[in-house]
């Protein structure tokens, strides 16, 4: 649902059961549902490269995070979101060539 405010005035977050989310400069509503959790081994092994990928990204010196903002500005992103992509897709690739084959 699009709710208007008054100009200049924008909030996110949740207020009780609906949550407040803006898009440019348009805020929407929506009701807030408790996200699901399966907690499955693959989910839990994605967690685990994204906690390891956010845990590089801050040990990077700032010298570093410059070359990846600068190489990202050409893509429309931050050199945050480059980083974070480009060390997922390599820990992901590392990951399948280590696993043990499937049995047939």
């Amino acid at each position: 649902m699009k709710v208007t405010v008054p100009a200049g005035m924008f909030f996110t977050g949740r207020m009780g059961p609906i949550v407040y989310c803006r898009r440019g400069n348009t805020v929407f509503a929506r009701e807030w549902v408790r996200p699901k959790n399966p907690r499955t081994v693959k989910q839990r092994a994605h967690r685990g490269r994204m906690e390891a990928a956010v845990a590089a990204w801050k040990a990077l010196s700032e010298e570093e995070k410059e070359k990846y903002r600068n190489r990202a500005k050409f893509q429309s992103r931050t050199g945050y979101n480059l980083f974070i992509s480009e060390f997922m897709v390599d820990s992901r690739l590392k990951a399948m060539e280590t696993a043990p084959p499937h049995p047939v």
